[in-house]
């Protein structure tokens, strides 16, 4: 936890030395790997002065190559951070409400009441908007859609009221970059490279 971390937890790991939590790290891996069987997996941790990288596992488990430090991972989720980040930045600018309909913001694609309170961009970054979740279309990237076209395709369910419960919502998240798009009159790929990547100078996801 982070008050063990600050406190020289498990291991003497510490928030302000990242390779620290090495040793805490190799013990974690290795129960999980042998309890389940992730073949291979990367821990990154980042302070303001240093940077841990550590690669467990294989790369490719038919040849049995193992991972490194520059093995290539699919984004997957970590691609919900930019999202929220992007939200993020037009609530500071006053563009979107957190506690607004989403469906003010959208232009085509619609959430609908269906007789429920309306969803949030609050609900949503929760992962409480209450859908069933679906996310076909968001990884057969040659389907050709957009991401709009996407969107109404996968469109799941109102199961519940929002906030009533939590259930991971990819396709709420997919909502809120469009939203994104739609607000800004941009796609969200190109507003999230000017907006964030370029300005904090991330011109690359692996090491140099």
């Amino acid at each position: 936890s982070r008050a063990r971390l600050h406190a020289g937890g498990a291991g003497g790991a510490t928030l302000s030395d990242p390779s620290s939590i090495e040793s805490l790290l190799d013990g974690y891996v290795a129960a999980a790997m042998a309890d389940q069987y992730p073949p291979g997996m990367m821990v990154a941790v980042a302070t303001k002065d240093q940077v841990f990288v550590k690669a467990y596992g294989l790369a490719d488990a038919e040849n049995k190559i193992r991972a490194t430090d520059k093995t290539l991972f699919r984004i997957a989720s970590i691609s919900k951070t930019f999202v929220w980040t992007a939200v993020m930045i037009l609530v500071d600018e006053g563009k979107l409400d957190l506690d607004a309909d989403v469906d003010a913001y959208l232009k085509t694609v619609k959430v609908g009441r269906r007789g429920m309170a309306p969803v949030t961009l609050r609900d949503l970054m929760a992962h409480r908007p209450g859908f069933e979740d679906t996310f076909g279309d968001f990884f057969q990237s040659k389907t050709g859609r957009s991401v709009e076209e996407a969107l109404k395709r996968t469109k799941p369910q109102r199961v519940a009221a929002p906030g009533e419960r939590t259930s991971y919502s990819n396709w709420g998240t997919d909502l809120a970059a469009q939203i994104v798009a739609d607000v800004t009159g941009a796609p969200f790929d190109e507003f999230v490279s000017l907006r964030l990547l370029q300005p904090i100078g991330m011109v690359s996801t692996i090491q140099h």
